[in-house]
């Protein structure tokens, strides 16, 4: 009790109505940020430096909505990419990576992958809480029930998009669900491990990587699991509810 009171364990119903006990995402970000600590890695690197810079690169970009700057950026890039495919095209050298890039560049990837199962467990803690929010909402309604059951249920078929958290999952979930986008993250992170540097991780290390699509689909499973049962239960209340008045 004083785990779930700390919001380290959330009491939830699994699918045959037995309770069962998770792990909150406090807790995850918690068990993330201590597996980060005991990371042998430099805080400031090239690589880590490099995915600010495109990331920020990229959301400037975004922002932009003047079209001659958005054409001048695109432009620098095929010229960019360009300039690089004939100099591959002509013979040019091939750096290959060094072991301490590579290391670089995956722990800089593990710590993001890392993060995942505390976004899931965000989402899902969302969803709950707006569950619980329309059901109080529902139960205090003054109006009569047959003005407000539409409207309640309505919102019982839009219980994701009621959470900033929950768009954020929709939205990414359209991308999630393109298997050929999954299949080349699979491929990307095989050719990863398939380089000398991965030598020095240990098989746990290399399968944690490697699972990653997993993990993901997981993530997506559990928090759509989530969301259909609860949308059941909180129709259900709402529907038995309105038989009850009417009797």
């Amino acid at each position: 009790m004083q785990w779930m009171n700390q919001q380290w364990l959330v009491r939830t119903m699994g699918e045959g109505r037995e309770e069962e006990y998770a792990l909150t995402s406090h807790t995850l970000e918690a068990i993330s940020l201590v597996d980060s600590l005991m990371r042998d890695r430099a805080l400031i690197s090239e690589s880590r430096l490099k995915m600010i810079l495109h990331t920020v690169r990229q959301w400037a970009a975004e922002a932009n909505a003047e079209r001659e700057d958005r054409i001048r950026r695109l432009d620098a890039q095929i010229s960019e990419l360009t300039a690089e495919r004939d100099r591959l095209a002509g013979g040019g050298d091939i750096a290959a990576a060094s072991d301490d890039r590579m290391l670089d560049g995956y722990f800089n990837l593990i710590d993001l992958i890392a993060q995942l199962p505390g976004d899931f467990k965000r989402v899902e803690e969302a969803v709950t809480g707006m569950h619980r929010k329309i059901i109080n909402d529902f139960r205090e309604e003054n109006r009569p029930v047959g003005e407000v059951l539409d409207e309640y249920l309505h919102k019982t078929d839009q219980l994701m998009s009621a959470t900033s958290e929950g768009r954020a999952f929709e939205g990414a979930l359209e991308l999630l669900r393109d298997d050929g986008l999954l299949l080349d993250l699979k491929n990307d992170l095989q050719t990863i491990l398939g380089h000398p540097f991965a030598a020095a991780l240990t098989p746990a290390e290399q399968q944690e990587f490697r699972g990653t699509v997993t993990l993901i689909r997981r993530g997506i499973d559990d928090v759509l699991t989530r969301r259909t049962r609860l949308s059941t239960t909180l129709r259900e209340h709402i529907e038995n509810h309105d038989r009850i008045k009417d009797a």
